[in-house]
């Protein structure tokens, strides 16, 4: 059964260099916020690798059930001509007069034949080609065919009159709970990317991800530069005792050395010089 995934925690008003009064309080807050944000997307991550294993292992069994069912009813229809043969039904013999309604089993695919009265008289055309003469009797099976309509899958050797093997190929489509995917990005998640299709790679913002398959270690994560682009990581982590700095709009913050009012800012609520 697929996992809802859990929403992620939005991260708190990053600091600004213009708003002094908060930056601190701020920054302080981002920051703190950071492993916590972490954790939510790699939780995200894993609940929707857990659904994709999921969907493949119901397509799996979905195929599974379709080659079973196939099986059991060659199996159902070997028992009734079986038990038809147990009852006294011979074999048809070639140039032989049947009667009206005299059942006989031919001997090539061995299913069971009732003779009607069309075209009186003995024949030499076995009874399984013969259709003018010989009707199936009604529960016997003489062919089985599988179909895969709007699954997805396909079904090759189809129809099986005799013995033989019916192949399942093809992808299981979703509105019959498949994922229609033949294969999976290494690392990466299976997401919807409309109410009927399904894909894999990196989780977008728009799905709920970052929309990134690295980041900078113990970087700064920041936001896309639209509201549902890929998550930003400021490359550097900077150095002890400077501070992340706006560059102003449309560009990413920075590590930088404080200057001579932000440092006494910074002096007068830490004691750090």
């Amino acid at each position: 059964m697929p996992v809802a995934p859990t929403p992620i925690t939005a991260l708190p008003t990053p600091p600004q260099r213009s708003d002094s009064a908060n930056f601190a309080a701020r920054g302080d807050a981002f920051l703190t916020a950071l492993p916590t944000f972490r954790t939510e997307v790699n939780n995200l991550g894993t609940n929707a690798y857990n659904n994709a294993v999921d969907a493949n292992n119901a397509a799996t069994t979905a195929t599974s059930n379709a080659t079973s069912a196939a099986n059991s009813a060659a199996s159902a229809s070997a028992s009734a001509q079986a038990a038809t043969i147990a009852a006294g039904v011979s074999a048809w013999v070639s140039g032989s007069t049947y009667a009206t309604g005299a059942s006989v089993y031919s001997p090539i695919n061995y299913l069971t034949y009732r003779r009607t009265s069309s075209s009186p008289g003995s024949s030499t055309t076995d009874p399984s080609q013969d259709a003018t003469r010989w009707v199936g009797i009604s529960g016997t099976v003489s062919s089985i065919a599988l179909a895969g309509g709007t699954s997805g899958l396909t079904f090759s050797g189809s129809p099986v009159t005799t013995s033989g093997t019916i192949t399942v190929g093809g992808l299981l489509s979703t509105a019959n709970g498949g994922t229609n995917l033949s294969s999976f990005t290494a690392n990466g998640a299976v997401y919807a990317t409309s109410s009927s299709a399904l894909t894999t790679g990196t989780l977008p913002v728009v799905a709920g991800g970052s929309g990134l398959s690295a980041a900078t270690a113990y970087g700064v994560i920041c936001g896309g530069t639209t509201a549902t682009g890929n998550f930003q990581s400021v490359a550097s982590v900077g150095t002890s005792g400077q501070v992340l700095t706006s560059n102003g709009a449309g560009a990413l913050p920075t590590f930088q050395t404080a200057g001579g009012g932000a440092q006494d800012f910074i002096t007068q609520q830490f004691g750090i010089i």
